[in-house]
């Protein structure tokens, strides 16, 4: 497995969103041994409350922000995963947990990251919710939704 941090074609159509949201994404790419790109997405290293409180668009008084900021407790820099696909011919092969295990590794050691929260993208129209699949993982669901409805969870 190789990760490089160039972003793909799909990604460059989120490069908008980083701008919007004033926190820079980071774009990563993963390849097999063979060289073929298995997965790719994105996370973003947030320093502080106040762009915390940015990124999902809550008001200073929103209890859900008042959740968000008692799981956090202060641990900043706070690592976010935003987005790990992994294409359909490869799903199934235990690239989905090689992949988000790295990138934890990579925001903890290279970032800094002392909270790591993960946005599920819930994709209704495919008719999946990797709630369970990222419970699996060790993370824990936060009873928090972003701006776009997505439940956030955190690493525990």
């Amino acid at each position: 497995m190789s990760r490089e941090n160039a972003p793909s074609a799909s990604q460059i159509n989120r490069k908008g969103l980083d701008q919007a949201l004033q926190v820079p994404l980071q774009f990563f790419n993963f390849h097999n041994d063979e060289g073929e790109l298995v997965g790719e997405g994105d996370y973003e290293i947030i320093n502080s409350f106040e762009d915390m409180r940015f990124l999902w668009n809550h008001a200073p008084k929103d209890p859900e922000l008042a959740a968000l900021e008692y799981a956090i407790d202060g641990q900043f820099p706070v690592g976010v995963l935003v987005d790990i696909k992994i294409s359909r011919l490869h799903r199934g092969k235990g690239y989905g947990r090689q992949l988000t295990r790295e990138n934890i590794e990579h925001m903890i050691n290279s970032e800094g990251a002392k909270t790591i929260l993960v946005i599920v993208e819930t994709q209704p129209e495919e008719s999946y919710d990797l709630t369970p699949w990222y419970e699996m993982q060790g993370f824990e669901d936060l009873g928090i939704k972003t701006q776009w409805g997505y439940p956030l969870m955190i690493l525990r």
